[in-house]
């Protein structure tokens, strides 16, 4: 068995990596690897801060992100890797593939960039090999997701990712972006969203494909 740590939205506070996985080793855990599902806070002044780590961390992008700082990728340690939508990456034995970025609820303030691509959809879909994992940082239409913000709003998500899991249909799909704990069985794929990584995090054993949710054990 594996354990892989699992983290919402950072919102460029990179302390909160470390803090979280200290956390979940004081717990027993010993994650090899990490996934965060977006908003990790690609900006100018933060991207030096992020930590080196003595395991992998697997990221994408959210919808608060300085999209015009992708060049600055590089500078992130390289223990940091991007997982891309027209490629199966092995994390821990299972294929995962990353879509990142989401539009905003207020879809007036979406900024450029942020959006999920129609090509992302299409190159996901030409993968070959079976994907087990799905990570994306919103969640598709129509498993029964919820928010509160500007709302409440009922079955939000994306109508694209919902067209990319009716055509791939994984096992396990991992999304960040609506900020509270969240799972469901629906149509053969166990669906689980993430708090903000300030609030908690998750185990995902591998062998099992199961999470278990954690809250904060210490402060900042």
């Amino acid at each position: 068995m594996t354990d892989i740590l699992v983290l919402g939205d950072v919102h460029a506070q990179p302390q909160d990596i470390t803090r979280q996985l200290e956390n979940s080793k004081h717990m027993g855990y010993k994650p090899e690897a990490i996934i965060q599902l977006g908003d990790i806070g690609i900006w100018k002044d933060v991207i030096k801060k992020f930590p080196r780590l003595d395991i992998p961390l697997y990221y994408i992008l959210g919808n608060h992100e300085d999209f015009h700082a992708e060049l600055m990728l590089p500078g992130l340690p390289d223990c940091y890797i991007m997982l891309k939508p027209d490629k199966a990456t092995n994390i821990c034995g299972l294929k995962a593939v990353g879509i990142g970025k989401s539009n905003f609820i207020d879809q007036y303030n979406t900024p450029s960039g942020s959006t999920i691509r129609h090509e992302d959809i299409k190159n996901c879909m030409k993968i070959r090999s079976k994907i087990d994992m799905m990570i994306t940082h919103d969640c598709p239409s129509d498993i029964g997701m919820r928010s509160n913000f500007f709302g409440p709003w009922e079955n939000v998500g994306s109508e694209l990712l919902e067209e990319l899991f009716l055509d791939i249909k994984p096992k396990l799909w991992l999304f960040g972006h609506h900020h509270i704990d969240f799972t469901v069985f629906n149509n053969g794929c166990h669906f689980i969203g993430f708090k903000v990584s300030n609030d908690g995090f998750g185990i995902l054993d591998t062998e099992n494909k199961a999470v278990r949710f954690a809250s904060s054990i210490s402060e900042r």
